[in-house]
Formats: structure tokens, sequence, C-alpha cells
């Protein structure tokens, strides 16, 4: 799928801004060996003060580098958020949310879901899109979901990948979770209802089967890939929105964030809880890395696995 070019403009400033640096380190180190072969000075060829600024510029960038290939795709963190709710009385709800597992050859995080997760004991595990890159992880991801314990259920939505790319593969087939695209599921836990409610991708403009069905009085968890649909749900009864697709950033600067969250909010649901309006929105930073012609690193974007407490506000009198 093209992305506007607003939103990976920023990407390809940094990249070029890191090519930058490198291609002045090889091209005056060609310069240095050069001269030396023809005996020619070398003289601050590589020791001024720009060049030593560069220098220091390409290892910062290597250590990164390094760290973003190969130590923090691996560093799985589990986030616990508690929320209170008025719309329920004597139970609580555990929710855990994943998202993003861009799925391929190669395994990475995947086999240590299943055990993280099932010890938590959730009454739902949600999957919020974006199952694989390559047909290649679609038996990989079909065995992570499958692997997966919820004790009252189990719900994905779809993706920008699933719905833009390898359209003709099933990827929730033997998995148990139940895809909803424009559904909504009335629930029960001790004798209390609550509702889960789902937007495939491609359905959002599509989405009067879903908010023509929601009721205020029930505690209502909203599903969709993206934060961008939040902003059309203003006045409407939904309690918690779920999202992903951003990675955080994936690539993210410190003090500023994600480089670019292929968001039509920007910035604004980046990663983490927000507020919009009446509505709770959290932004998962995903599990995977993003396909295609993107590197396959994450810098100061950890990967996720986020567990909601939903409890009482009050206490039935």
């Amino acid at each position: 799928m093209q992305e506007p070019l607003s939103l990976i403009l920023p990407v390809l400033i940094f990249t070029l801004l890191l090519a930058a640096i490198f291609s002045i380190e090889l091209i005056q180190l060609l310069r240095f060996f050069k001269q030396r072969i023809k005996k020619q000075s070398t003289q601050r060829i590589l020791t001024s003060r720009g060049m030593i600024i560069n220098h220091i510029l390409c290892l910062i960038a290597l250590g990164c580098l390094l760290y973003g290939c190969c130590i923090e795709p691996y560093r799985l963190e589990v986030v616990t958020v508690r929320l209170e709710t008025d719309k329920l009385v004597n139970t609580s709800l555990r929710i855990v949310q994943i998202s993003d597992l861009h799925c391929e050859d190669k395994v990475r995080l995947e086999p240590r879901l299943a055990g993280i997760i099932n010890l938590l004991n959730p009454d739902l595990v949600v999957f919020t899109g974006d199952a694989i890159n390559s047909p290649a992880g679609l038996d990989l991801f079909r065995k992570t979901l499958a692997g997966l314990n919820a004790s009252i259920g189990k719900f994905a939505v779809t993706g920008n990948w699933d719905t833009k790319r390898m359209t003709d593969l099933d990827r929730f087939t033997d998995t148990g979770f139940e895809v909803l695209n424009q559904d909504v599921r009335f629930l029960e836990k001790d004798g209390e209802t609550f509702c889960v409610a789902g937007l495939g991708y491609m359905h959002g403009p599509h989405s009067g089967p879903v908010i023509t069905k929601l009721k205020p009085d029930f505690f209502t968890l909203f599903l969709f890939h993206t934060p961008d649909f939040v902003v059309w749900l203003k006045g409407l009864p939904i309690d918690l929105y779920l999202c992903g697709h951003t990675h955080g950033g994936q690539v993210a600067l410190p003090y500023w964030g994600a480089i670019t969250t292929m968001s039509a909010t920007g910035k604004s649901f980046e990663r983490g809880l927000n507020r919009y309006e009446n509505i709770t929105i959290y932004t998962n930073r995903g599990i995977g890395l993003d396909g295609g012609w993107l590197p396959r690193v994450r810098f100061l974007a950890r990967p996720e696995i986020t567990v909601f407490e939903i409890v009482p506000s009050k206490v039935k009198e």
C-alpha cells in the first residue's frame, strides 16, 4: 500500500541524514588511503574538527543500529493499565492486547507470547491487526495465536497489511480467534454484561453496523487497527478504544518520540494511553517489525504486550 508522502517524508529525511554521515566517512577514508598510496600528505584528512565530529556520529549511529537490530526487537515489555468504570459493579475484566505481529520466516518473540500471556489468566485476548509480512510467516502466526488462552474469548480485527497484501491467505484459521469486521458481541462475566465491538481496516467508511448497536449501559471495548478512526467516534458510548499500527514509531528519538507513525492522527496517539473526548484510547507498540522496504529495527519503541485491568469504580449499595 502506498502511504502518503507526508507520512513517509520524515523517514526519508532521517535515512538521508544517516546516509550523508556514512557517505562522508567513506569518502574521506577513500581519500585518506588514496593519498597514502600516492605517498602524498594525509594531514588532517581524518583529524579535522569536522571529521572528528563525523567519526563520533558514525560510532553512535553504528551502536544504535546494532542495538536496534539485535537487542531491542527482543526486549518484550508487559505493560499493565488499570482503568475504573462505573459500568461494572461486582466483577472486573482482564484484557490482554497484542498487535502487529508481522510474522515472517525469522522467528523472534512469537514463541514467548503464550507462556507470558497464559500466566496472566486473561478474560479476553485481543489482536489489533497486521498478522504477517510474508506467506512464510503464516504458520508461525497461526500457531502463536492458537497457543493463547482466554476464559471468555479471543477477538481480532484486520490491519492494513491483512487487507491490502496477500489477501488470498486466511490468517485466522485454527487460531480460536473470532474476527470482528463490523461486529458487536455482548458477553457476560459473573452475570454482568459488557461489549466488544470491532471494525476491520477496510470497513471504516461502513461503520453503521457497529456503532448503531452500541449501548451506553454496558462497558464497551472497541477494536480498530489504527488510531485514526477514534476521531469519528466522539460522543458514542465507547469506553476503551484499542489499536496498534504505529509501532510507537518503531524508531523513535529521545525527547521527540516517533519519527513517523504512519497515521493520519500524527503524533497525537503515537503510543500508550491517551484520551479523546469521552473515549480512552490505547495505542499498542506491537510485537513485530514492519515489512517491505523498511529496516527490521526497533529503537526506543520496545515490543509490547498490554494488560488492561478494568475494575468497578463504585460498590453496589
